[in-house]
Parts: C-alpha cells; sequence; structure tokens
C-alpha cells in the first residue's frame, strides 16, 4: 500500500453555530467536524490527511431554494431573504463554489503537505469567534 492519501469533508457551518430549526443536520455537522480532528492524529501515522471546509452561504441550487422557501414561509420576498443574508455576512457577499474548489485543490496538494485536522471557515465572516 501507498501510505499516503487526502481527504477533505465539506462540513456545514451549523455545526458550529447550532440553530434550533436545524438540529438533526448541526448535530451530524458537528460529529463530522470532531471526528475530522480527532482522526487525524491516526491517519498522519499513514501520511493520510484530512481536512473540513466549511462554507457559509454559497451561491448554490440549494441556496436559492432555501431562499425561496424560506420567503413563501414568512410572507416575504426573495429578494428581502437575500438582502438579509448579505447584511449578516461581513464581506457581504456569498460564496462562489469555485472557491471551495480552489481551496480543496490546494488542501489536496503538497504545498499543504503540513495541514492535517484543521477546519477552515469560508463564510465571508458570519461565523462568530470563539
Amino acid at each position: 500500500s501507498r501510505r499516503d492519501g487526502r481527504i477533505v469533508n465539506i462540513i456545514g457551518g451549523a455545526g458550529r453555530t447550532p440553530r434550533p430549526a436545524f438540529l438533526p443536520g448541526g448535530t451530524t455537522n458537528a460529529a463530522l467536524l470532531n471526528f475530522t480532528r480527532g482522526i487525524s492524529k491516526e491517519l498522519a501515522q499513514d501520511n493520510i490527511r484530512i481536512n473540513a471546509i466549511s462554507p457559509g452561504l454559497t451561491a448554490t441550487e440549494r441556496a436559492e431554494t432555501l431562499a425561496k422557501q424560506n420567503a413563501q414561509a414568512r410572507g416575504v420576498s426573495v429578494e428581502e431573504i437575500k438582502t438579509e443574508s448579505l447584511q449578516a455576512i461581513p464581506l457581504g457577499k456569498i460564496v462562489k463554489p469555485e472557491e471551495i474548489a480552489a481551496l480543496t485543490l490546494f488542501l489536496v496538494s503538497d504545498l499543504a503537505s503540513s495541514i492535517t485536522g484543521a477546519e477552515i471557515l469560508v463564510d465571508g465572516g458570519h461565523t462568530p469567534g470563539v
């Protein structure tokens, strides 16, 4: 066996900041984050690096669907939901899928050969500090 590998878990931000309306997903994300950190030391013995990326609001079809559902549930326009979401993000923009892809490529490359057991937040500064 080569004894070499890379794993990148994409983990929702609800694993770090639980929301009452999303407890099952948040609990699952928290467990995956804990697993990523916990197993990294064991995997390191075989030169396997495991890291996590936690994206914030990302420009995906799912985000569009959720914005529509949220707008309908609250009786407001989709634009109002999007404006509210952007106002909660310090950088004032949503994440592009290409940003997550580029970070993944970096984490699996030799440029990141000393990074394992890490979580990188890609959310425009939305997640509160420790």
